[in-house]
């Protein structure tokens, strides 16, 4: 499953160094390595094979490495490079039964800072709007979050049961938070292939929202896999619908009250 992460290039400031044998001091035991005498270039290469043939040990670290730095470079500029290997950028979510068990106790521990945060008795204007100012500092960012971790977890027992037919599956997710630009809220892995989704739990696409919705769905286009978007109400499903429609892009909407 996945691992899905931002395109990463020398243009974002990721730049593939390839470093020279540059002298290396008094920090080991054997002879230092290096050219800087300014001899002609020929003749330092010669030099440098005459070195690596009679001491190859002193070479193996600058080696390692180079190699190190030329497979991150690989990876960080091939997207579907993290697809393969899967897993890094996502959280594995094991069942999906365990998932909602940790989701619930999510939703008793803010249920229960709700309680004290809530006196008995409110006795005047500015009480009332402490206690709602309260509230909305400790609970609004998480509010927002578990609605949307449990909509990702109706759509994958949804996908579980319409699409796997409860065969074995590797899931990842994004549960609070939106994935990068090369990530999905979810992630499937079986052996029929990759599956992936999306998760809006608001009720209307208005403003804001609306052209959230439309980067939402051209994200996921550029993704590989089957690809799915899972909303809580008509008005969501039927807007996600025109815009896949007259994009022409191969996206399966499922609304999930």
């Amino acid at each position: 499953m996945g691992v899905v992460v931002s395109d990463i290039g020398p243009a974002d400031g990721f730049a593939l160094q390839m470093p020279l044998l540059t002298p290396v001091g008094d920090s080991h035991d054997g002879p230092d390595v290096g050219f800087g005498d300014g001899a002609p270039a020929g003749d330092r290469v010669g030099q440098e094979q005459d070195l690596f043939l009679r001491e190859p040990a002193h070479f193996v670290p600058l080696l390692a490495d180079l190699t190190w730095r030329a497979v991150c470079s690989l990876m960080l500029s091939v997207p579907s490079m993290w697809r393969v290997l899967g897993g890094f950028g996502m959280e594995k979510m094991g069942s999906i039964s365990e998932a909602k068990c940790r989701l619930l106790a999510k939703i008793r521990e803010l249920l229960s800072t709700a309680k004290r945060l809530i006196p008995a008795e409110v006795d005047s204007v500015g009480a009332g709007i402490r206690v709602l100012s309260a509230l909305r500092g400790e609970l609004y960012e998480d509010l927002n979050q578990i609605q949307h971790a449990a909509l990702i977890l109706d759509a994958a027992e949804w996908l579980d049961r319409e699409v796997l037919k409860g065969k074995p599956a590797e899931w990842y997710w994004n549960p609070y938070q939106t994935g990068g630009s090369d990530e999905p809220d979810l992630q499937c892995r079986s052996k029929a292939g990759v599956i992936v989704a999306e998760a809006t739990a608001s009720p209307a696409p208005k403003g804001l929202l609306d052209s959230r919705m439309a980067s939402t769905l051209e994200k996921m286009n550029r993704m590989a896999g089957e690809r799915y978007y899972f909303v809580r109400t008509a008005a969501m499903r039927q807007r996600a619908e025109t815009k896949i429609a007259k994009a022409g892009w191969n996206i399966q909407v499922i609304e999930l009250q």
